[in-house]
């Protein structure tokens, strides 16, 4: 979740740096424009000056997948940012391709023909790359072909931009049902990464050409640096507010997933106490005694049978003095093998009534049983015992989801044995996998301790609480989880993040002012 975070801020950050660079273009050109009062250079500030407000705009952008939906219905920013950019970089071609450039003596010069097909609204968004590759390709015909070279770095940060928007053409293609084609173009993607690094390099190219030339004035230098200095003030505010609101909403979900574990903890318990109440109602029954004096064991098969029938458990066995299973309800013919060494029908052979948790094999792995014993005695002489357990199976988790929203999972040892999570085809459920996570071993399977935090489960990112499940002599047994997808706490922060975003953007366009004036003030009162 915080690589998220940190990239959907680091989009935000590039976004307004590249709206300050193309101001400080459309600054230079209106700079010109002051010195030399040529109509000429009007369009280049406007051009320019859009292109500055588009990518502005777009830094307030939040990716739908973190966002789950716009807050502002009625701004839509997408929409005015294809608009400024398509305009910005129209009229910047248009300016360049159409003003005279002094000609290197004795070369030709050659027109650029141009044919341009608008399409529809809803795809004009391919036509950002076109115009900005037009662009390109204008100054860098005034770069090469006449003498005014020093256009060349313009150039090639121009290229470097056509480039990036030629690749955020990846985004249409995010409703793909090839899981390796949406894995490609998907948001924080490889390829939503390479569009943003060469935007960066070049911006980069871009901002040293243009301050190479800015700098050389006082006055400039002044609004520059009250521009760029309100800039990183802005962006270490709006980063440092939104890390701190991701990392209060993340604790308070983990704080919640804590106590919703409890309440699947507190749940399971009352199966645990309702089995010793089962266990002792049999035990009770002074037939099944005299039963096991007489070792008739088909009454004792029989009622062991009736009794599964008639309760939703998935095991009963019932075991002379000396641990030695005289029937089995869910399998009558195993009989005659020992369980004295079962830590649960030890105690209950020394007259104790208990319950605990058992990790028993199973063909994915290991599966949690719920068990109780009881003791059967006639008089105070204990005869045997009575052991019933229940298999926590998918439908037990699927009614915690359904009550509750979260996803939950029991663990046998490390390994997934009941779960609401499901595969990537959406079908298959994560029964068998198995949690290697150091740290949810240390903690809860070796210490026997409870375990907050991140983890990762079948390559996703998951906030998880995490309860051992124990057996009569307090070892480790298994695990409860419960969890909440991390990106769907991002999302909670979403739309406090993309309205933080919008705020500073504006505030930002807003400052320009005032750092103007006092700059123009500043360097009045100098000279």
């Amino acid at each position: 979740m915080w690589t998220q975070f940190f990239l959907v801020n680091a989009h935000f950050a590039l976004n307004l740096f590249a709206g300050l660079v193309f101001f400080a273009i459309a600054w230079l050109f209106f700079d010109a424009w002051l010195a030399l009062k040529k109509g000429k250079e009007l369009p280049k500030i406007v051009g320019f000056g859009l292109l500055s407000l588009s990518f502005v705009v777009h830094s307030t952008l939040v990716e739908t997948s973190i966002l789950g939906g716009s807050t502002f219905i009625s701004f839509p920013a997408a929409e005015i940012e294809t608009f400024l950019k398509l305009v910005g970089f129209l009229v910047v071609f248009t300016w360049a391709i159409s003003e005279e450039s002094p000609p290197i003596p004795g070369k030709t010069q050659r027109a650029i023909a141009v044919s341009i097909a608008v399409g529809p609204l809803a795809y004009f968004s391919f036509f950002k790359p076109i115009f900005a590759i037009l662009a390109m390709l204008a100054y860098l015909k005034k770069a090469t072909s006449g003498l005014e070279r020093h256009l060349k770095p313009l150039a090639i940060g121009l290229a470097l931009v056509a480039v990036s928007e030629l690749l955020s053409l990846a985004s249409l293609m995010r409703e793909s049902e090839s899981v390796e084609i949406y894995n490609l173009v998907s948001a924080f993607g490889p390829i939503w990464i390479a569009e943003h690094i060469t935007l960066l390099f070049g911006i980069l190219v871009l901002g040293r050409w243009v301050f190479g030339y800015l700098l050389k004035q006082f006055r400039v230098q002044l609004f520059m640096i009250f521009t760029t200095t309100i800039l990183a003030i802005f962006l270490a505010t709006t980063i440092s507010f939104t890390a701190l609101l991701v990392k209060s909403i993340q604790d308070q979900t983990l704080a919640q997933l804590a106590t919703d574990a409890k309440v699947l903890e507190l749940s399971l318990d009352s199966k645990k106490q309702q089995a010793i109440s089962d266990a002792s109602l049999i035990a009770q029954n002074t037939a099944i005694g005299t039963a096991i004096d007489e070792k008739n064991r088909t009454y004792l098969m029989a009622v062991s049978e009736d009794f599964l029938v008639s309760k939703d458990y998935s095991f009963l066995v019932v075991t002379d003095a000396n641990g030695q299973v005289l029937a089995r309800g869910e399998d009558p013919d195993k009989v005659g093998d020992s369980v004295s060494s079962d830590g649960l029908i030890k105690k209950a052979l020394s007259g104790e009534f208990l319950s605990d948790f058992q990790s028993r094999q199973a063909a994915l792995g290991s599966e949690i049983a719920v068990r109780a014993a009881s003791p059967i005695k006639v008089g105070d002489e204990i005869k045997g015992t009575v052991l019933l357990g229940t298999l926590i199976d998918n439908s037990y988790v699927d009614g915690i989801k359904k009550a509750t929203g979260l996803e939950a999972s029991i663990y046998g040892d490390n390994t997934l044995s009941a779960t609401t999570l499901l595969a990537g085809d959406g079908k298959t459920r994560l029964v068998g996998l198995k949690e290697e996570n150091r740290q949810v071993k240390d903690s809860v399977l070796l210490k026997g301790k409870n375990y907050g935090g991140a983890v990762s489960i079948s390559g996703l990112g998951y906030f998880g609480s995490f309860i051992p499940l124990q057996s009569v002599d307090g070892n480790p047994v298994g695990m409860i989880f419960v969890g909440k997808p991390q990106v769907g706490v991002l999302q909670t922060a979403g739309r406090s993040i993309e309205l933080t975003f919008v705020v500073a953007a504006i505030l930002l366009v807003l400052s320009v002012f005032p750092s103007y004036f006092l700059s123009k003030y500043l360097s009045d009162q100098i000279k």
